[in-house]
């Protein structure tokens, strides 16, 4: 049996796989892959975990986060009567909670509901934030969207002279 088939490490710092190849490293006692030259990270590949132990692939991680994550609808709000926010809520998504940030009072009277078309009041009622006082009003819920995606619908009703602040609707995609 040849000596190099009983070699188990190398007391160097780089350990170099084949002419050219990329390196292993020890960085301060963290393992790296480098390029053959030690001029930057080399590229690893490996299968999906099966272990609580195992590194992660990128698609594995991808996999994960299609569904079950939170994401966020942010809307600033004015003193118009409606208002719709740009990004749409995906359908078949659960609407997690729903918060009213109130920046700038509005004029007495007004009244602030979050909801979506067809379904105007559907994350917050007028009841659940006080539009003529600055402060932020959460409405934590469990509330399925729909079968189609839409947009997240702010009506303002009282015709305000004043206030203005944003609406944040968070939500997730469960996993199936």
């Amino acid at each position: 049996m040849s000596i190099f088939s009983k070699i188990r490490g190398t007391i160097e710092q780089i350990f170099q796989i084949g002419l050219g190849g990329p390196q292993i490293k020890n960085n301060a006692g963290a393992v790296e892959l480098r390029n053959s030259d030690d001029t930057g990270f080399s590229i690893v590949r490996g299968a999906a975990p099966v272990g609580d132990d195992d590194l992660v692939t990128k698609a594995y991680l991808g996999d994960q986060l299609v569904t079950g994550t939170t994401r966020s609808v942010r809307l600033e709000l004015d003193t118009s009567a409606s208002q719709e926010s740009i990004k749409l809520i995906p359908a078949n998504a659960v609407v997690l909670r729903a918060r009213v940030n109130v920046t700038t009072a509005y004029t007495a009277g007004t009244t602030i509901s979050v909801g979506r078309t067809g379904s105007l009041t559907l994350l917050q009622t007028t009841t659940d934030n006080l539009a003529t006082a600055v402060g932020i009003y959460e409405a934590p819920q469990e509330t399925e969207w729909g079968v189609t995606s839409g947009e997240v619908v702010v009506t303002i009703a009282g015709s305000p002279l004043v206030g203005d602040g944003f609406v944040v609707v968070e939500y997730t995609q469960p996993d199936v």
